[in-house]
This record gives C-alpha cells, structure tokens and sequence, in this order.
C-alpha cells in the first residue's frame, strides 16, 4: 500500500508544481485553481497515510459506513 501513497504524494506534488508555473491570466486561472487544491489534496492525504496509525484511522472510518 505504500507504493500507491507515494504515487499519490508524486501526481499530488507534480499537480501543484505545475500549478505554479502557469503564467496567463486568462482560463488558465481556473487549471490553476483545480491542479493547486487537488494536488494540494493529494499532497496531504498521501502524508496523513503515511504517518503510524492511519491504517487504524481507515478502519475506523469503513466501519462506520
């Protein structure tokens, strides 16, 4: 499971790099905005995984569906 994490933090982290670099005003805008908070999402959700305990926190979370 770690390995999808990591690619998660690495499409999440490539997303807000790419954000960054768009120049034009124009409708690029709102590309920016979008690849910013869902690479910005996947950033945080791939770390939080990341840390002792989330497997808990997950189980947690399916049982209460």
């Amino acid at each position: 499971m770690g390995f999808w994490y990591f690619l998660l933090l690495l499409v999440g982290m490539a997303s807000v790099i790419i954000s960054l670099n768009i120049r034009t005003v124009s409708r690029e805008v709102k590309l920016f905005v979008i690849l910013f908070f869902c690479g910005g999402a996947c950033t945080i959700l791939a770390l939080v995984m990341f840390l002792p305990g989330a497997s808990e926190l997950i189980a947690l979370l399916l049982n209460v569906v």
